[in-house]
């Protein structure tokens, strides 16, 4: 099975590489500021204390309003008022007891605020993780990851949501949504792509974990999309366990290895609240993709809302 929780690790890894990419340019209020407040409280059905307000962030690929505050911040999009960004740190709490919230109460809380935010959570959006973690004594919370896929080519978009396990309140929230500027079309197989990555690494038996078909960028943003196969392997002959599972990116038109690495081994079974885990993807059938109309971004949903609207 695909290895998404390193692939989720990644993705966060590009949203603080956004927050670097924030260029604050004014700490005064704005039309455009004011906005974004609204746009923060809608979703968040509560209001914040902003000590720090810019219309000159860039939280890549997109020009946003930065908001701060005593321990939270935000992202709004300039273009479209929708929240790209929040994080809030917990107060201190006790964590002895068992969490208040099922995953259920807690994936309806996420979805809710998806709603308000106005995203709507379906095809082609797919729930691919759900996770429960602990982090230090106060603070514990599940996560739910979407991604969005065409026929099984997953997309260059993300949806990443943590609620609190205990008081429900949301403790983060990314949104990564870019329009595909590729044909998706793949000159190599996932057999050729596969014995690429097996020669590299001179596996002579592998065994495919996975192949799939995703577009990102190569080099990284805001370098050109990509179509890329995807592959984990194990090698069965591996001297230590660790060594066994292979993660691979190979451009599926050049053959090119871009990324080369071993996988986190499968961690031990264990047990595990009803409702976690990584959820089934869809088959590829790229022909079907080929064909398919490339489906609208939630800001050019936006727009195309606003466009809709009479005017004032």
């Amino acid at each position: 099975m695909k290895d998404r929780a390193k692939i989720r690790l990644r993705g966060i890894v590009r949203m603080g590489l956004g927050l670097l990419l924030t260029i604050p340019v004014a700490g005064v209020a704005s039309e455009a500021t004011d906005q974004a407040e609204a746009a923060v409280s809608k979703a968040l059905l509560q209001d914040f204390e902003w000590t720090f307000r810019s219309t000159g962030g860039k939280g890549f690929p997109r020009e946003v309003v930065s908001l701060d505050g005593p321990s939270v911040s935000a992202y709004v999009d300039r273009e479209t008022n929708i929240l790209t960004l929040f994080f809030q740190t917990p107060g201190k709490k006790d964590t002895s007891a068992e969490p208040a919230l099922t995953v259920d109460k807690a994936q309806t809380l996420a979805t809710a605020l998806l709603e308000r935010v106005g995203i709507s959570i379906k095809s082609p959006w797919l729930l691919v993780d759900v996770t429960y973690n602990i982090h230090g004594t106060n603070d514990r919370r599940y996560y739910f990851y979407w991604m969005k896929y065409l026929y099984g080519v997953e997309l260059p978009a993300y949806l990443d949501v943590s609620i609190d396990a205990d008081s429900g309140e949301v403790r983060s929230y990314s949104l990564r949504d870019d329009p595909v500027t590729i044909p998706i079309e793949a000159k190599l197989t996932a057999e050729e792509a596969i014995q690429i990555v097996a020669q590299k690494r001179e596996v002579a038996r592998p065994v495919v974990e996975s192949a799939r078909l995703r577009i990102w960028y190569e080099p990284s943003w805001p370098g050109p999309q990509v179509l890329f196969w995807q592959v984990l392997l194990l090698d069965p002959n591996a001297p230590q366990d660790r060594d066994k599972s292979i993660l691979a990116e190979v451009n599926a038109n050049t053959g090119k290895i871009v990324l080369l690495g071993l996988s986190s081994p499968p961690a031990p079974k264990k047990d595990e609240k009803p409702g976690l885990g990584k959820k089934p993807l869809p088959p590829l059938d790229l022909e079907a993709a080929k064909k398919a109309a490339i489906p609208p971004t939630v800001f050019e949903l936006a727009k195309q809302k606003q466009a809709e609207q009479p005017a004032p």
